[in-house]
């Protein structure tokens, strides 16, 4: 399993959009790593998380293309995380499928109900861009190519948000972004659960306090013990932070000396990850 995080930055991404803060003007002058676009991944080449306003200028910056991709996971309707109207690009005025097929194949997209809600208003005829919706309740399994999902509830958005666990082959990664402490009823499910060979963890507010549905480095490292504790990480298993606020205040370099100590890696923008 191949996981690439495409965008590491919280919702106004890094450097904010339109924000002139010293942080923000800091990543502006230090480039690399401290550059970092909404939150997305992607599980090899067919399987995303999330479809920022971001997606198409992460695509090209890693040389990507979206005619591939077969599956699409949200973890929930926020616009950081959800840009639909990008979408409309599947519709046959926009594109040509690629040499040799007859269409473009169609997209699987996996969320909640507020999803649903938030695509159809885009997009009120699925058919037309090719794309099948599926409806996710907390807990149950979906299989969707190679991959199996789980979505589990997270700590966000008034309850219509998830967190994934994700499993191919006997390799298995816990996404969890856009989530304070999670839930007793996820705690219970991942206590019964496999081993954890990758966990992202969301860590927006820098060393200040978790709240509004996130958490800070703090909550990381109460997180990663918790599930040592459970014994659901083992020494190899890969620790990673992301989702990070300018707000924060802590550039690559120092979020890098503050969190390796402790087993855990920032993400950036770009960072190839095989599980």
């Amino acid at each position: 399993m191949r996981l690439t995080i495409l965008g590491s930055g919280s919702s106004q991404g890094w450097p904010g959009v339109f924000c002139g803060c010293k942080f923000c003007q800091q990543a502006r002058t230090l480039g690399g790593k401290d550059i970092r676009t909404r939150s997305g991944a992607l599980l090899g080449e067919k399987h995303k998380i999330d479809f920022p306003p971001d997606s198409f200028a992460q695509a090209l910056r890693q040389n990507l293309d979206w005619s591939k991709l077969e599956h699409l996971f949200f973890t929930h309707a926020h616009s950081d995380h959800f840009y639909p109207a990008e979408i409309k690009m599947r519709r046959d005025s926009f594109n040509r499928p690629p040499e040799g097929k007859e269409d473009q194949g169609v997209l699987y997209i996996y969320g909640s109900e507020s999803v649903y809600q938030g695509l159809t208003a885009v997009l009120p005829d699925l058919n037309e861009f090719g794309v099948v919706f599926h409806e996710l309740k907390p807990f149950k399994a979906i299989k969707a190519g190679t991959v199996t999902a789980v979505p589990l509830l997270a700590n966000h958005m008034a309850g219509d948000a998830f967190i994934y666990l994700f499993s191919q082959g006997d390799k298995t990664l816990l996404y969890a972004l856009d989530t304070g402490w999670f839930p007793k009823a996820t705690w219970d499910f991942l206590a019964s659960g496999p081993i954890l060979n990758c966990v992202v963890l969301d860590a927006t507010f820098g060393l200040g306090p978790g709240g509004g549905g996130h958490m800070g480095v703090p909550e990381v490292m109460e997180t990663k013990a918790e599930l040592s504790r459970l014994g659901l990480l083992t020494d190899s298993s890969i620790v990673i932070a992301s989702h990070f606020s300018p707000h924060g205040g802590l550039n690559h370099a120092q979020l890098e000396e503050l969190l390796s100590p402790h087993g855990i890696s920032p993400a950036y923008d770009g960072m190839v990850t095989d599980i």
